[in-house]
């Protein structure tokens, strides 16, 4: 369940503040960890060429009584380009799953593929992708499964919008709205898609034969 939180803590913070700006941080791999239970899992300013794979993130909320100590984020990223974000685990989370340029307008991209994100916090309004602040992109949302997902698959908010060629492709949707990106196709939904290319799911059997 979710805990309360005495601030806004992070299991990975990739913030360089160098009382003026942010330091880059380039050519970063983070690996094969077990992260959960933080408010915001990894906060990611001024990065380029981040690989972020085969990790499982958990358990992103706050539950401080009266006015909550923090925001709860998977992760939030702030001027992060050329980001991979890929095989990896996400679930029980509260709010936003990948939240980007929520400090006001910045450049973010990211390729988002092959990720499971299922099952988040029960009574909560959570997101997969959400971009905030300006137009920011692209996203690249491909081979990703969802389940579950209450609220949103990919949406925007604060003043934030997607790029042109941010595009969803090859995702499955179970119990899921399918993605908020301005291109989405040849998804597998087990309700449907509302795609030129998106396929029902209505048999007992998926992958016979």
């Amino acid at each position: 369940t979710a805990c309360n939180q005495n601030g806004d803590s992070r299991s990975i913070d990739l913030n360089s503040w160098n009382g003026s700006s942010y330091n880059l941080q380039n050519n970063m791999t983070i690996q094969y960890n077990n992260l959960h239970g933080s408010c915001t899992i990894l906060w990611s300013a001024h990065s380029t060429n981040l690989v972020i794979e085969h990790n499982r993130f958990a358990d992103s909320a706050d539950s401080t009584p009266g006015n909550p100590n923090c925001h709860p984020n998977v992760v939030a990223a702030q001027d992060s380009t050329n980001v991979a974000f890929r095989y990896n685990e996400v679930t029980n989370w509260q709010v936003e799953g990948i939240m980007t340029c929520p400090n006001g307008g910045c450049s973010s991209s990211w390729d988002i593929y092959g990720n499971l994100w299922h099952d988040p916090m029960a009574g909560s309004y959570p997101r997969v992708l959400e971009a905030q602040g300006n137009t920011n992109g692209p996203y690249r949302v491909y081979n990703n499964t969802f389940v579950n997902i209450s609220y949103a698959t990919a949406g925007t908010a604060n003043g934030g919008a997607f790029t042109s060629d941010s595009v969803g492709r090859n995702n499955i949707f179970w119990n899921s709205p399918t993605t908020g990106l301005p291109s989405n196709d040849y998804d597998l939904c087990n309700k449907a898609c509302g795609e030129a290319n998106g396929q029902t799911y209505t048999t007992t059997d998926l992958f016979a034969n």
